[in-house]
């Protein structure tokens, strides 16, 4: 018997996870080493003492304290249930180590609860490789230079309108910008001022626009508005207000003023079009409203 204890405690003693033991009272009875590693507290500080006295002080991402509401080991203590979860211990030297927690009861012969484990993960690489994913999906929502919606929220913005078509009996209104002789200001005053008047006039235009609409650019000098919930009359004066207000607007280099137009095409999304179709019809929009000599919105 001797023996297999042990061998067990050996066993259990150099696993990878941290792993400690806790009777119905939650007093610590068993500390392995890789929670050594992982906690910074020693055998010797927590064997004998309450869990939630030990420091490590188990919080949520919303830094709620888990040890007095919600710690996951006084439920499958209560239950009999196994639980994961993650949470942030607190290492011995104060800061934050974010950890995957698996509570588990301790059963004797007749099935009753006589204590308790945990076993916990350091989740450092998880946790760092789960930033990297939500900076890298904030980069592709949005537009780094301009600020506004990145051209495959754009996309995903086309799709689900057109959805909503079949649904909804309102009108939304989709316009495509572009910037007038765009390319005369990046060869006359540089990329850098150039990308100066692209944001400029993607804010004039966010500013202008009801919280419910949406802006993206496109792609080089084009923007697709969607102006939810409006008349024909209403998107008309809309796409003329933002091209008046871009018209009034600009950017200062040198005492310089250096102002643009933009011309668009506007047209209102009809139950049978495809992405390619209405995109095609704003394109063609824009065009004409192009070979009329720009500063302009046709609506179609």
């Amino acid at each position: 018997m001797e023996y297999h204890d042990h061998f067990y405690k050996n066993l259990v003693d150099n696993l990878f996870e941290g792993v400690f033991y806790v009777d119905t009272e939650r007093r610590i009875t068993y500390w392995n080493k890789s929670a050594e590693r992982i906690s910074g507290y020693c055998q010797t500080h927590v064997v004998g003492n309450y869990c939630f006295n030990n420091g490590m002080c188990h919080i949520n991402e919303e830094g709620v304290q888990l040890c007095q509401t919600g710690c996951p080991l006084t439920a499958t203590l209560q239950d009999g249930q196994m639980r994961k979860m993650e949470v942030y211990l607190q290492h011995a030297h104060g800061y934050r180590v974010p950890v995957i927690i698996h509570t588990s009861p301790i059963l004797d012969d007749q099935g009753k609860i006589i204590g308790a484990v945990e076993t916990f993960t350091d989740n450092k690489d998880m946790f760092l490789t789960r930033k990297r994913m939500q900076s890298l999906s904030k980069e592709l929502e949005f537009d780094k230079l301009t600020g506004v919606s990145s051209r495959r929220s754009t996309n995903a913005c086309i799709k689900a309108i057109l959805k909503e078509t079949h649904t909804c009996h309102h009108k939304t209104g989709v316009l495509f910008i572009d910037i007038d002789h765009f390319k005369l200001i990046n060869d006359t005053y540089g990329h850098e001022v150039g990308d100066q008047v692209l944001s400029s006039v993607a804010q004039t235009m966010r500013h202008a626009l009801r919280s419910t609409d949406f802006l993206g650019r496109w792609g080089g000098e084009e923007f697709l508005l969607v102006i939810y919930n409006s008349n024909s009359l209403q998107l008309m004066n809309i796409a003329e207000k933002l091209r008046l207000l871009v018209t009034s607007s600009k950017v200062v280099l040198n005492n310089t003023k250096i102002g643009v137009t933009i011309s668009g095409g506007m047209t209102t999304v009809q139950e049978n079009d495809t992405s390619k179709i209405l995109l095609e019809r704003v394109d063609q929009l824009l065009y004409e409203s192009k070979s009329k000599g720009r500063n302009s919105i046709t609506f179609g």
